[in-house]
């Protein structure tokens, strides 16, 4: 296993310590458990679903940007929920990050089987940094099924020149896809089905 358990438990301490409203859930990815934060939006009809995964080295509610983003979903009428993703030794570098996707792809299995037990479509997954590139690379090997988008932040700007230039091409994937690119926050579109025309118009 590459995750630091020890440091992602300190981690997930200072995590439920931050939290007031919002509901910790324990889901279980094969041996390993892990919380999630999932809130339910303010207002109905419900939107729809954000599965949320923050970036290298932080928590579920990052005061920076995962933290604010679901709060402010879940206001604007989505339902949330933010997965801890493995973290690794604070030293760690952003490309040693690559040990843990197999560890990650059970985490976002858990969270998308949480949601549609639940009722919840469509469902969109909503990643900042590193987060982004493990559901890239669970895009690649699952068609993106049954994901309905996926929105990646801060992550395009890596590829140039970077290891994971090949690695994440989406080329299989059947979700619309909706990348922000860092700093200037440029948008681009990868063509791919989006079922849900309203979504399309939201999120853009």
């Amino acid at each position: 296993m590459a995750t630091d358990v020890e440091r992602e438990q300190r981690i997930v301490t200072e995590l439920e310590a931050s939290l007031f409203d919002e509901d910790l859930q324990r889901l279980s990815a094969g041996k390993v458990t892990f919380p999630a934060v999932e809130l339910a939006p303010d207002s109905k009809p419900v939107r729809g679903s954000i599965m949320l995964l923050h970036g290298r080295g932080v928590h579920a509610d990052w005061p920076d940007n995962i933290g604010p983003l679901r709060m402010a979903l879940a206001q604007s009428g989505w339902h949330t929920l933010s997965l801890q993703m493995p973290v690794l030794e604070k030293s760690a570098k952003y490309f040693d990050y690559l040990a843990t996707l197999q560890e990650a792809f059970p985490r976002i299995e858990a969270g998308i089987k949480h949601l549609l037990n639940n009722g919840h479509r469509p469902i969109v997954l909503l990643a900042h940094s590193c987060g982004a590139y493990m559901v890239m690379a669970r895009l690649e090997t699952s068609a993106g099924k049954p994901i309905d988008a996926f929105i990646g932040i801060g992550w395009v700007r890596l590829t140039i020149g970077s290891p994971c230039r090949d690695l994440f091409r989406l080329q299989h994937s059947r979700s619309r896809c909706l990348t922000f690119m860092a700093p200037t926050m440029t948008s681009q579109l990868i063509p791919a089905r989006w079922p849900n025309a309203s979504l399309r118009g939201r999120t853009r």
